[in-house]
């Protein structure tokens, strides 16, 4: 049922305390893992979940003790810390992100994503990337989202990603509520400091009433300014609401491997949770045959 197979060989039978993890604010998946198998830094490892590649890394980090040794391995995404310098002049996101991973050798699976992208980028491509969603969610009011998939980039719409795994749900849950992050009124102006423009505004005066005023200014370009009205718009959306969160224990029965970050799930608690909510993040551990799971949703 699982595998771990370095150099072709399954190294599982000498192996334990697997666990692996994902969550929406990292870079990427990591895996850690107990061996009694030497690995050097750098190695290349897969996990197999019934007799489908699961996961592909790299040894990143690497502990030794008198008897065994502790892993640390992360997806392709390791090599999305490098700094490049890369211009887009009027392409569409999807494209601009398939043109940036295909000069650097990376294959890509990206949603067609037609937010116009007119920037001058001089970081990581991991922030490049996420720039440019940030661009598209703003325009488009879409989540949109990336992962590694073995060694292809993958880049999704939230709502597309509905998963049914058979699990058994934990003990009762704990609902958090916070508007730390709310904001109720969205400036857009500009992001030159010599223009004083402001380009849109929007608020929603009843809930500046309930909770004060809760304000947000985004910048944006000159040559971007036709979109002033419809970001703000999707800004208010985003951010006009309390956020919701638990942290609920899970024991997978069948598909839990499914469970990740960026994964919209549906578990009817009591009268606690109902409809599909985000997978913020999601930790597994695999130990005697047995497989659970940790996971935090958002909403």
């Amino acid at each position: 049922m699982y595998r771990v197979i370095f150099n072709g060989m399954n190294i599982l039978a000498k192996s334990n305390n697997i666990s692996w993890s994902s969550d929406t604010d990292t870079l990427g998946m990591q895996v850690t893992f107990d061996s009694l198998v030497n690995l050097t830094e750098g190695s290349i490892i897969s996990f197999l979940i019934n007799n489908k590649e699961y996961f592909r890394g790299i040894i990143i980090k690497k502990s030794e003790s008198k008897f065994s040794y502790n892993y640390t391995a992360m997806d392709y995404s390791f090599y999305f810390k490098n700094e490049v310098i890369k211009q887009f002049n009027g392409i569409k996101a999807s494209s601009a992100i398939t043109s940036l991973l295909k000069e650097y050798g990376i294959s890509s699976e990206i949603v067609n994503i037609p937010t116009t992208i007119n920037k001058i980028y001089k970081q990581s491509i991991n922030d490049i990337i996420e720039d440019i969603l940030k661009q598209a969610e703003e325009d488009q009011g879409i989540k949109y989202f990336k992962e590694m998939n073995i060694n292809t980039l993958v880049v999704k719409r939230l709502q597309d990603m509905r998963i049914k795994p058979k699990v058994i749900i934990g003990s009762d849950i704990t609902i958090e509520s916070s508007i730390e992050e709310m904001k109720n009124k969205i400036l857009i102006v500009s992001s030159e400091e010599s223009n004083k423009s402001i380009y849109a505004t929007i608020q929603d005066k009843n809930n500046i009433n309930k909770f004060g005023l809760l304000q947000k200014i985004e910048s944006v370009e000159e040559k971007n300014r036709a979109q002033a009205k419809n970001i703000a718009r999707n800004l208010l959306k985003q951010y006009n609401k309390a956020i919701k969160s638990t942290s609920i224990n899970l024991l997978g029965i069948k598909n839990a491997e499914t469970i990740r970050a960026n994964r919209l799930i549906e578990l009817n608690v009591a009268n606690k949770l109902k409809g599909w909510d985000k997978i913020k993040s999601a930790n597994h551990t695999l130990s005697n045959n047995k497989h659970n799971v940790t996971i935090e949703l958002e909403w």
